[in-house]
C-alpha cells in the first residue's frame, strides 16, 4: 500500500496560558503533523513568550488573527466560562476546534457549539486526555478482554492539599482565576470532565440514572468548591464514587474498577480469594502525550474516528449539569 503523504495542519491557539503555550503548544510545535502558526492573547507578556519560544505570530483578538492568517484548525485554552464564546468565533469562521475541558458552562452551550460545528460542516472536540492514562488504558484493557468480569462498581479518588486552583494560572494574567465563579473555577468544572469521562469508558453501554454531589470550599476559595464528591447509579447497578478534593492533608491518588472476577486498581488486577490474592500488571502498549493529536490529525485530514465524539463530552456534560444541581438541592437528580 503506498504510504499517505504528511499535509501539517496548519494551526492556531487561543489563550497563552500554562495550558495553551506550555502545553498545547509544546506538543503542536513539535509533531510534524501540524504546523503552529499562530496565537492569540489580551495579555502582551504571553504574547511575547509565544513569539519567542514558538516563533508563531501572535495577536491580540481572535477576530484578527482568523482574518490574518490562513488557519485550518484553533485550540481554545482561555478560562473554562469563556470557552462557548471563542469556540463559536471559530466555528463561525468554518474552523476545525479543539477546546479545553470543561467545554462549557452546561448541555445547553455544548449543544449550541454542536450545532454550529455541524452547519459549519467542521470537527468539534473536548480535549479529555485522560482517556490515555495508563491506569485509565489498564482498565479499559482489562474490562475488555474479559478479566474484569461484569463491572460492578469505580471508584475514583484524588485527595491531597495543593493550592493548584489559586496557582496554576500565569502571573502575566491571573493565577488565581480557577478560584473565582466568573472565570469557571472549582474543582468539580476543572476536574470533573476528566473523571467523569473515565467512568464513562469503562461501564461501556450502561446509562446513568442518577446522580448525587456534594461540594466543598473549604481552603481556596469563597466562590467555587475546591472539592466535591460524586456518586452515579447506572442501570446495570454499577456505582461510580468520584471524589477530588485539594483541601485535606493527606495523599491519595487511586482508581478501582471492581468487576465480579477481578479487580483493576492503578493499573494492577487482583484476582483469587481472601488470602491469596494473585497480582498481575496490566500489560498495555506503550503510548505519549501526543496520542490525542495524533488521532486528530488523522480525523482531520483522512476521515479517522474523532478521538474523543462530540456525544461523548455531551454525556459528560449532562452528568456535570446533574452535579451541580445536586450539589444545590441536596438531593439525587435523575438523568436519561
Amino acid at each position: 500500500m503506498e504510504a499517505r503523504s504528511l499535509e501539517p495542519i496548519r494551526t492556531a491557539v487561543v489563550g497563552l496560558g500554562r495550558m495553551g503555550l506550555d502545553h498545547h503548544c509544546s506538543v503542536l510545535s513539535r509533531l510534524e503533523q501540524f504546523d503552529l502558526v499562530a496565537g492569540c492573547d489580551a495579555t502582551p507578556a504571553r504574547r511575547q513568550t509565544a513569539e519567542e519560544k514558538h516563533g508563531m505570530a501572535t495577536y491580540e483578538s481572535i477576530q484578527l488573527m482568523l482574518a490574518s492568517e490562513n488557519i485550518e484548525f484553533v485550540t481554545i485554552a482561555t478560562p473554562s466560562s469563556m470557552h462557548h464564546a471563542h469556540v463559536l468565533e471559530v466555528l463561525a469562521a468554518g474552523k476545525h476546534c479543539l477546546t479545553d475541558k470543561p467545554p462549557a458552562m452546561n448541555t445547553a452551550e455544548w449543544d449550541e457549539m454542536g450545532e454550529a460545528a455541524c452547519k459549519a460542516g467542521v470537527t468539534l472536540c473536548c480535549y479529555q486526555n485522560a482517556r490515555w492514562n495508563p491506569h485509565q488504558r489498564a482498565a479499559m484493557a482489562a474490562t475488555a478482554d474479559g478479566r474484569v468480569g461484569r463491572v460492578e462498581a469505580v471508584k475514583l479518588m484524588y485527595i491531597g492539599y495543593s493550592t493548584v486552583m489559586r496557582t496554576y494560572g500565569v502571573t502575566d494574567y491571573r493565577p488565581q482565576w480557577r478560584a473565582e465563579r466568573r472565570f469557571g473555577g472549582g474543582i468539580l468544572y476543572d476536574f470533573g470532565p476528566h473523571h467523569f469521562d473515565r467512568v464513562m469508558q469503562v461501564v461501556g453501554a450502561a446509562r446513568p440514572v442518577s446522580v448525587y454531589c456534594r461540594l466543598a470550599s473549604r481552603s481556596w476559595s469563597d466562590e467555587v468548591d475546591d472539592g466535591f464528591l460524586a456518586v452515579i447509579t447506572f442501570d446495570d447497578g454499577v456505582v461510580a464514587h468520584i471524589e477530588h478534593d485539594t483541601a485535606t492533608r493527606a495523599d491519595l491518588s487511586t482508581y478501582i474498577v471492581v468487576g465480579s472476577d477481578a479487580t483493576v486498581q492503578d493499573g494492577v488486577l487482583r484476582t483469587g480469594e481472601p488470602g491469596a490474592l494473585v497480582e498481575e500488571k496490566v500489560e498495555i502498549p506503550e503510548a505519549t502525550a501526543d496520542e490525542y493529536h495524533l488521532a486528530l490529525y488523522e480525523h482531520i485530514r483522512h476521515g479517522a474516528p474523532s478521538p474523543v465524539p462530540w456525544e461523548h463530552t455531551r454525556r459528560v456534560m449532562v452528568l456535570l449539569d446533574a452535579a451541580f444541581e445536586s450539589a444545590r438541592t441536596g438531593e439525587a437528580i435523575r438523568v436519561g
